[in-house]
Formats: structure tokens, sequence, C-alpha cells
């Protein structure tokens, strides 16, 4: 779709010798076609370019019938992205962690320290004496617990089974057949982060219970209405994938239900990539954004009033999109028949898609006839008055 541009030399010669405003009528004719018309028109390049760019340039309609809506029909449902798949791993300790650590029979090693993490404290951070209660121990950032007898214990990167067979193997040395627990009291290292159209984005932490991310997004509160489930995104590490949420909870494809890890960042964008935008000769011409499901052409020309009745081409209904390659594809319809609207109502619009309508020769002609008056009319005047 171009603004038509250009000089036109032998019209505007033929404008500057009209004397009369009867020359109106057929100075429009003319000019309908040149590039002083004004507003858009689906025509050819502007003639000042050289024949071999304008027909490299030029883009040929694919004529919206029945063989092309059940080409478009067995391709609508695209492949799902390639996201990550897997089953979850066992949660592994990390830095900040809080473990309790329970050696049965030997109440001496389960004895808190004057500085332990306590139930009280676990959340704010500071540091207490504890009393009666076994203490937790916080793995320091050089991944180990610290234990009378056992000493330092490698924690980070092991799972809690791990930890207690070491605990219990340094233990043995001192103690005989060293029963030993362990279990995390706080999940303090891992962490998911939910962003975009969310009620409450944020941190979400990881425990030892795996995270899916339809569960994250319930527990981010769920999506906000301007929420486009269709792309979301989970960046990891250095690579992005993107999510089709749509399919998962209306569609029930639980493959896309991927389980989040650490460092993950969930984006839920919001609709305004999935607009379309109806121009031309329509009543209300305007973008609209397209709602969860299927959107034809015939609703989109009716929610913008339907095309115009005075100035409309029926027969230049077009619909452009950007194709795979960046190359753009135009579809033409040729709404002069009543089979055209069944035709309409089953071409399936997409986000980003540009609707437009072009005008008749006749109300090209009328436009250039509206800006030519006024000049006419001074002129005609301008010669009455040096008579």
């Amino acid at each position: 779709m171009r603004a038509r541009t250009g000089s036109c030399t032998g019209t505007a010669r033929a404008i500057v010798r009209a004397a009369r405003p009867a020359a109106a009528v057929t100075l429009a004719a003319v000019l309908a076609g040149c590039a002083w018309a004004p507003g858009f028109w689906l025509g050819r390049p502007p003639p000042e370019r050289s024949a071999a760019q304008r027909e490299a340039d030029a883009v040929v309609p694919v004529a919206i019938d029945w063989g092309l809506i059940h080409e478009l029909d067995a391709t609508a449902r695209a492949p799902v992205p390639q996201v990550p798949t897997g089953e979850a791993a066992a949660y592994r300790i990390g830095p900040g962690d809080a473990l309790r650590v329970t050696v049965w029979n030997h109440p001496d090693l389960n004895m808190a320290p004057n500085l332990a993490v306590t139930p009280s404290t676990l959340t704010s951070g500071s540091a207490a004496v504890a009393s009666n209660v076994v203490p937790y121990r916080v793995v320091d950032r050089d991944g180990a617990i610290y234990l009378p007898l056992a000493g330092r214990v490698p924690a980070v990167g092991r799972t809690v089974p791990e930890v207690r067979s070491q605990i219990a193997r340094q233990l043995s040395r001192y103690v005989k057949d060293p029963q030993v627990d362990v279990e995390i009291a706080a999940y303090r290292s891992q962490r998911v982060f939910m962003v975009g159209e969310l009620k409450t984005p944020g941190n979400l932490t990881i425990t030892d219970v795996p995270m899916p991310i339809a569960d994250a997004i319930g527990q981010a509160g769920g999506t906000t209405t301007n929420a486009d489930l269709s792309a979301v995104t989970v960046a990891r590490g250095d690579k992005t994938y993107t999510v089709d949420l749509e399919r998962l909870f209306y569609e029930g494809d639980l493959s896309l239900n991927i389980v989040l890890r650490h460092g993950d960042v969930v984006t839920v964008p919001d609709r305004r990539q999935r607009k379309i935008f109806v121009l031309g000769e329509v009543m209300q011409p305007r973008s609209y954004l397209l709602q969860r499901g299927r959107t034809s052409l015939a609703e989109a020309l009716s929610d913008a009033g339907g095309p115009n009745p005075l100035s409309a081409h029926a027969g230049q209904v077009y619909v452009l999109r950007a194709g795979a390659d960046e190359k753009p594809v135009i579809y033409q319809l040729d709404a002069r028949s009543p089979e055209a609207l069944i035709l309409a109502d089953r071409f399936a619009l997409r986000p980003r898609d540009v609707v437009y309508i072009d005008p008749t020769q006749l109300a090209r002609a009328g436009r250039v006839l509206a800006q030519l008056l006024p000049w006419l009319q001074g002129a005609r005047t301008s010669q009455q008055l040096a008579e």
C-alpha cells in the first residue's frame, strides 16, 4: 500500500490552462489515476521508479477463494514451539538454605549454639539465643554447615539424602552407628522471577515440590485481563522459550506445562502485539485487539462499521500480512457476490494483519474535485475581474 506521489506534469498543465469550473469534472477524471489524488491506494508503484524496480517490488495479491480457505485451515494450527522437557530433578541445597539436623540419642549434639537460626529469627534474618529447639543450620556462602564433632559438612549442590549420609560418615569417627535426620527447614536459595501482566508479580521460592509454570502463574495471583497468554516467555540462561498458555489452559496440552528452574524469568506480555488494523473505506477505521480464539475478516469489517457504501470498492478488499521471510503477503477478496461474505467469515485473521478497502475510481475523482473546485473558482473569479 503506497501513498501516491509524483508529478503528473501533463495534468498540471491542463489545470493551469483551465479557466472554467466546468472543466473540473474532466480534470478530476484525469487526476483520479495520477499521483495527485489524495489518500492511500493499492495501485501501481510510483511512475518515477524504473520498470525493473516496479517489477521486483510488485506483490501479486492472492485471491481469497475456497481453495485458499481450505489451505489456510489445514495449516491454521501452528506447531508447538520447542520448550524444555524432562522430569523434575531432586532439590539440591544452595547457599542460604536452613537445615534442621537431628542426631538421635545424642541430645548433646543437638544443642543450639548461641547464634542459631530459630523459628522466630528465620524470616527476620536476625540472630538470637535458641532455647529448647533443634537449631537450624544455615548453609554459608562457602557451601557448608558446621556440626559438633562432624565439623564442616559440604552441602551445596547436594540432595538431602546425600547430606545425611555425609554427616553420618563424618560422625561415625566419634559416634557408633549415628542415626541422623536432615530436613530443609527454609528454602531460601532458589527463586524464579514472575513479571508482566500478573496480579502479584515478584519472586517465587522453589522448594522440593516441583513448580510447573501453571502453578507459578497461580502463585503469582493469576494473569490480568490484559495478558496475552499465547506468547508467554521463559528466559533460561542464554535461551528464551515461548510458551502458548492458551493451549495449556484451554486445550489441556500438558506438554507445555514446563517445570521451572532456579533463575528462570517468566514474562507474561500484554496484548498490544495482538492488534489488527482496519483501514481504508470503512465507517470506523481503527485498530482492534484480537480476542482469545478466532477472529474472521467478516467480524473485523463488522466491528469497523462495515464498508463505506459511498466510496468502498467491494471488489478490492485486501488483507496485508507479513510473511515468514518478512516479505508482505496480500490477500484480495472480491466482495461483489454473496458468496464472498461466507468466504470473509471463513478467513481467519492473525495478529498485526492490516485490513484495507480501496476507494472506487469515482470516489477518488470526487476527492480530487473537492480539492480543485476552490482553486478553479478563484481562478474563474480572477479572470472575471481581469475582464
